[in-house]
């Protein structure tokens, strides 16, 4: 696998005994690649824009995607790139300052513009200790908010490697290649109704840029 890329991993249909296996057992959905200085993806029908977020070049990465929270630049994934109850999102990031208001914390979102669900990553859960993705099913039994936590992320302009892994209820949260969190999440993310998936920041909800880089 080209982890240099941002890939969004689709399993369509598996057994119930493959359910918790690893990659491998993915069908491999879109995937973004920034070298050529664009974004485009002829894996499937999803195209990335970019809200002012720029491709730059990385000393370590070679081109990345690369926002700034002061100017709420943000790129955006239509459609959000969610087939059924498996998934699996990966892509490297790094944060380029830590933000002591809180307003960096999140890196990626996915968002249902029909009812306001979302699933989104916080390097830094209510200034504690950990990081959380977060799954706010708005849509399901009245609303059913829940945390999958793990390591913080912590330093400042350093790449990390993240994935989220989801095999119906089954939720993974990995980190530098490390599973950090593991939990039984209530809601399937087919009844939230995804349709959009943010990076740096999500204009249609609350204002939470970020300032940093994914690959």
């Amino acid at each position: 696998m080209n982890i240099k890329k941002l890939l969004v991993l689709i399993a369509l249909t598996l057994p119930s005994w493959l359910l918790a296996q690893n990659y491998a057992d993915y069908k491999l959905y879109a995937s973004y690649n920034f070298e050529q200085g664009t974004a485009e993806d002829n894996l499937s029908n999803t195209s990335m824009e970019l809200k002012g977020a720029r491709i730059v070049d990385d000393p370590v990465r070679g081109k990345v995607l690369s926002f700034d929270r002061v100017k709420s630049q943000y790129a955006v994934i239509t459609p959000a790139p969610v087939i059924g109850d498996t998934l699996s999102l990966s892509f490297w990031y790094k944060r380029s300052s830590f933000d002591s208001d809180g307003a960096w914390k999140q890196i990626f979102e996915f968002y249902s513009s029909t009812n306001g669900s979302n699933i989104y990553l916080m390097p830094m859960y209510e200034n504690t200790s950990s990081s959380a993705i977060v799954c706010d099913a708005k849509s399901f039994n009245e609303g059913v908010w829940e945390t999958l936590y793990g390591s913080q992320i912590e330093k400042n302009n350093t790449w990390h490697h993240i994935a989220l892994v989801v095999a119906g209820v089954s939720w993974n949260y990995y980190l530098d290649g490390k599973k950090v969190g593991s939990r039984k999440i209530l809601s399937l993310i087919s009844l939230l109704d995804l349709t959009h998936l943010y990076f740096g920041v999500n204009p249609d909800r609350s204002p939470y840029p970020s300032t940093g880089s994914i690959d």
